[in-house]
């Protein structure tokens, strides 16, 4: 497998227990797409060229799905400097592990077609983050702590059970673009989100509960 020296993207879509030593040596990889396995984290943590991660959770027993991962799953990839974005798809969790905060690199942040029902208050940590991206998830409520991620430049929620937005929405100085679609839980935006409204910054449509 000496050919995956040059590689720069690589997919898999079979289960695996460690990542092949082969590709912990490629040294020109810069994308990886895989299914979830907790022993992977460690792994990718030594891969310094990886700068985006997509990983799938699809198939994971039911016992993974009730109880949860430990808080501290994505540890290992704290100290990862090059990873700039990270896509969960298809996580058959609640919640999302409070050591995704530890990721300060992140650029980018993407959830799709997910049962996690809430984000932690540890977001703030993503201190780098510019892009945030949730679809087709259960999230039901976005952390007040949400209002600290001070690079952030654009949040999409589209088809997610959203009851309410954070008001500290609005601390957010250097937002351009808030987009909110297919929310049919949706039923207020706090009146501190007005002046980006008005702004043409925060897009609401499609909101059965709400009157956009």
């Amino acid at each position: 497998m000496a050919c995956l020296q040059a590689w720069q993207r690589i997919d898999f879509n079979v289960a695996m227990r460690a990542l092949p030593r082969s590709l912990l040596q490629a040294s020109n990889l810069q994308k990886l797409s895989l299914l979830y396995n907790h022993r992977l984290f460690i792994g990718m943590a030594a891969m310094r060229g990886l700068r985006s991660v997509t990983i799938n959770m699809v198939g994971r027993d039911k016992k993974t799905a009730e109880q949860g991962l430990p808080d501290d799953i994505m540890m290992p990839l704290a100290t990862h400097t090059g990873l700039t974005s990270l896509t969960l798809d298809d996580w058959r969790i609640r919640q999302l592990p409070a050591s995704i905060g530890q990721l300060a690199s992140l650029r980018s942040l993407k959830i799709t077609d997910s049962s996690i029902r809430s984000l932690p208050e540890s977001i703030a940590g993503l201190t780098g983050l510019t892009a945030l991206s949730l679809n087709g998830c259960r999230v039901q409520t976005l952390p007040s702590s949400v209002g600290q991620l001070g690079q952030l430049q654009s949040m999409y929620i589209d088809h997610c059970d959203l009851q309410e937005l954070p008001a500290s929405l609005s601390q957010l100085t250097g937002i351009q673009d808030i987009t909110v679609s297919h929310c049919d839980y949706l039923r207020t935006v706090p009146g501190e989100l007005q002046a980006l409204q008005d702004a043409e910054v925060c897009d609401i449509y499609c909101c059965d509960l709400l009157d956009c």
